[in-house]
């Protein structure tokens, strides 16, 4: 892992500065050609020449690659990281959700619009469909799925019903249905007994209350409301990220909100909000990113709250991992070709990392990367 104290030496070198490299590289070529041009063939120095003209045409070379292929100090991120299995491009079309450290779920779709649910463990290589979960899913939809923190069940939305959740174990063995908004986010609790399900109000992207539930009493909920001072309910800006927010292990909700109270897609708030009293912010951290141009970045906090993965999109695809407050700011990997597919061949996969995830333990980050899902450490 390559620390980015200051990580503009490391992720903006792929944005910038191309030009002056190159200019570099042009001096030091002429300077040289003079040097060798000045010297008398029949001088003492003209055995040198030869190993003066070696030695310029590698570190030209060196340079150049450099220019062309990212910084060398910087990790390539698929190098880095492993490469665990490969799909069909219809087995990604919803992600992956992790269930264990070596096991994912995927959502295998048939010609007919039949979605099947199969587990694949990549330490064993052994694939399975979950059956009596999958006829369970025949009216699921590709979003609000949210796996228990233990990796024991699992909820979806209905989509002929969308006020319905449904909740069911992954061998479909215990399941209920409990009914909810339409756009409603839900988000297990750590105890993987109890999840949450906040409500969108009229105006959009704005919580003004949610619901508590529990698997042991399918049949009741208690209501909690929103205040209006809570970052949940979105006033102006840009709204809080809460389809990647996590329950922390003191049941606060850590949120992130890209800019802060103003518009910089490069400044990064994140909130911890007591969703028991109000959701109220209890504590409150911002930290800067790279400019990584129009696009915004993909964030994941991992469950213990310590530590956030970001993905920056730009000529490379930047993966990082940073402390809330900002500190311990790692490039964990940068891609080594610009992510943007084969433009004259739609039938490759784009090569743009997407999905990211916290693996449980929160020592590694899965993506997928075109057809492929990949696995990287990031350690403690």
């Amino acid at each position: 892992m390559v620390a980015a104290t200051g990580i503009h030496n490391g992720a903006e070198n792929h944005f910038t500065g191309g030009n002056e490299r190159r200019a570099v590289t042009a001096t030091r070529l002429i300077t040289v050609k003079r040097l060798i041009t000045s010297l008398d063939k029949n001088s003492t120095f003209a055995m040198y020449r030869l190993v003066i003209t070696i030695f310029v045409l590698a570190m030209t070379y060196r340079s150049l690659t450099w220019v062309q292929l990212g910084a060398r100090a910087d990790p390539s991120l698929l190098e880095r990281a492993t490469h665990v299995s490969d799909f069909e491009p219809e087995d990604l079309e919803w992600g992956v959700l992790p269930v264990s450290r070596t096991a994912i779920l995927y959502f295998r779709t048939s010609k007919d619009g039949k979605v099947t649910i199969r587990r694949r463990d990549f330490r064993t290589g052994f694939d399975r469909p979950l059956l009596a979960l999958s006829r369970l899913f025949r009216n699921g939809v590709g979003y609000r799925l949210e796996v228990s923190p233990d990796g024991k069940w699992i909820l979806w939305k209905n989509q002929v019903e969308f006020t319905e959740t449904w909740c069911s174990t992954l061998d479909g063995t215990k399941h209920f249905k409990v009914h909810g908004g339409i756009t409603g986010v839900t988000h297990w609790l750590p105890d993987s007994k109890r999840w949450i399900e906040f409500v969108e109000g009229p105006t959009g992207f704005s919580y003004s209350s949610a619901k508590l539930y529990d698997i042991d009493k399918p049949g009741e909920y208690k209501s909690l409301d929103m205040s209006q001072e809570s970052p949940l309910f979105h006033k102006e800006g840009l709204p809080v990220d809460l389809d990647g927010a996590v329950f922390l292990p003191d049941n606060k909700l850590a949120v992130t909100r890209i800019g802060g109270d103003g518009d910089k897609t490069d400044v990064v708030e994140v909130n911890q909000l007591d969703v028991f009293n109000g959701g109220l912010t209890t504590e409150v951290k911002t930290f800067n990113l790279p400019h990584q141009g129009l696009r915004l970045p993909d964030i994941a906090v991992a469950s213990s709250g310590q530590r956030l993965a970001y993905l920056l999109h730009g000529d490379r695809a930047v993966l990082g991992v940073v402390r809330p407050d900002g500190k311990e700011n790692h490039i964990v990997g940068i891609t080594a070709d610009p992510p943007i597919g084969f433009a004259n061949d739609p039938s490759r996969p784009k090569l743009d990392p997407r999905d990211l995830h916290w693996m449980p333990e929160n020592k590694e980050i899965g993506f997928i990367c075109g057809r492929s899902f990949y696995v990287v450490p990031v350690g403690k």
